[in-house]
């Protein structure tokens, strides 16, 4: 739940931001410092397959967590996709229909 959260923030943070050179950061800095010590502050699908890689003398119980990590990244991606497409259709002020 909280990689879902997690990467849903930090999609929507790099989509509204654009390509900013401090905002990204510091959104990542806070989602990191705050899910990190909880469930280890993987926000990237990289990184989840990299430490499931790491782990292979486990790989039968890890399979179901990286599986699990990896289904939260990408549900909390499209949440955060969700996220700009509805803030820029309220901010446009056309909530969802064409002039």
């Amino acid at each position: 739940m909280l990689e879902c959260l997690g990467t849903g923030t930090l999609v929507y943070a790099i989509n509204m931001t654009g390509v900013h050179p401090i905002g990204i950061p510091m959104m990542l800095f806070v989602i990191l410092m705050a899910i990190g010590p909880i469930s280890g502050g993987h926000v990237n699908p990289a990184v989840t397959a990299g430490v499931y890689v790491i782990k292979y003398k486990d790989w039968k119980v890890n399979l179901l967590w990286g599986l699990l990590y990896l289904a939260a990244e990408f549900s909390g991606a499209l949440l955060g996709v969700v996220m700009v497409g509805l803030s820029e259709s309220l901010s446009n002020g056309s909530q969802g229909s064409y002039p």
